[in-house]
């Protein structure tokens, strides 16, 4: 008898566990638009990658104003969103918002006030590369 109660506590278990899931409907949804952020984020590290291997590139500097976690791991490294003041040769400074994985040995240099070298092309300046 202990087999199947056993039995009929997971099945009970189950019912329960799926009445509190949202629809299919909307799980796949979630899921979709999680897709879509990812593509998005992963087509904006791209663009800087190339910006940055640009011959048309300038070296500058960013000062971090501030740094939150998005929740997004790529290989166990956290993905960031940053506030960054952009410091060109030549140009004033100029404020931005951008997405960018962090590997876990340069965390500290993304701290609150800290510097961090970038390379921007002058066609594209929101589009930023960290340079670590």
């Amino acid at each position: 008898m202990g087999f199947f109660k056993s039995l009929n506590d997971l099945t009970k278990q189950a019912k329960e566990i799926d009445a509190s899931l949202p629809p299919m409907e909307q799980r796949m949804a979630d899921a979709m638009a999680q897709m879509q952020q990812a593509n998005a984020f992963m087509a904006q590290q791209t663009e800087a990658a190339q910006a940055a291997f640009d011959p048309a590139a300038v070296a500058g500097q960013a000062q971090v104003l501030a740094a939150r976690d998005t929740g997004i791991r790529v290989n166990f490294n956290p993905t960031l969103e940053l506030d960054l003041l952009v410091h060109l040769p030549g140009q004033p400074p100029y404020p931005i918002t951008t997405r960018a994985t962090v590997s876990q040995v340069h965390l500290g240099l993304v701290q609150t006030g800290s510097a961090v070298r970038v390379r921007v092309n002058p066609a594209t300046p929101q589009v930023v590369h960290l340079d670590w």
